[in-house]
């Protein structure tokens, strides 16, 4: 069993348009159960509302919500819970009724979803590449022998990150997570990292050291005996 992450990119569908208007996120989890599927959205950009209305006008959802939102000083963000029911295979469904095993989250970033999912095989990697060509473009972005092990912080220790973050910090983090920069070996250099979120790199090298910091601080207060 090894790991892989693979690019999707869905011809004529609202995902595909997000990177138009610098709108990126995540899938932070999901349900499905006989294609009804239930999800909750991060969105992080210059222009939420556009996001939320690309979302409506997919035809499969049922309703789209904005929970949470909020704006900062660098970008917004807001939580959006929305309920679909799929008539046609996607991404999701495909690897989840053939007992494939996406983890979360699901990564929405230029006009891509990213899944990070175990495979059994090579065969098996095969297999699905076969399957998702049948509704969209696919990429292999890595794959890692060895299974990694994903760390999921707990919602209180979400919390703490989301108030110690800044909105910049958390964008550079995610980037530089996205990009392969803290893979061993790196797949992506600093450079790549400001090019991306579209600063200066001794900006980016700031944020990420003050960012990893805060990180790093929090995991150690939870990780101490009590």
């Amino acid at each position: 069993m090894f790991g892989v992450r693979i690019r999707v990119r869905l011809p004529d569908d609202w995902t595909s348009e997000l990177g138009q208007y610098d709108i990126w996120g995540d899938v932070y989890t999901a349900t499905l159960h006989d294609r009804r599927y239930t999800a909750l959205y991060r969105f992080h950009g210059p222009n939420i509302d556009k996001a939320v209305a690309l979302a409506k006008s997919a035809d499969y959802f049922e309703s789209v919500e904005v929970v949470d939102r909020g704006p900062t000083t660098s970008t917004e963000h807001a939580m959006v819970l929305a309920f679909a029911q799929f008539p046609e295979p996607t991404p999701y469904t495909i690897m989840l009724e053939n007992d494939y095993m996406p983890l979360d989250p699901t990564i929405l970033r230029n006009g891509y979803e990213f899944f990070d999912l175990f495979v059994q095989s090579r065969e098996r990697l095969v297999d699905l590449i076969d399957r998702l060509e049948a509704v969209g473009s696919v990429g292999i972005e890595r794959v890692v022998n060895d299974i990694e092990t994903v760390f999921n912080p707990s919602p209180v220790t979400w919390g703490a990150l989301e108030e110690l973050l800044t909105d910049r910090q958390r964008e550079v983090i995610t980037v530089a997570d996205d990009l392969g920069y803290f893979d061993v070996p790196r797949e992506a250099t600093l450079s790549d990292v400001a090019a991306v979120v579209g600063i200066e790199k001794s900006t980016a090298g700031e944020h990420l050291r003050r960012g990893v910091g805060h990180i790093a601080e929090i995991l150690a207060e939870r990780e101490s005996p009590s």
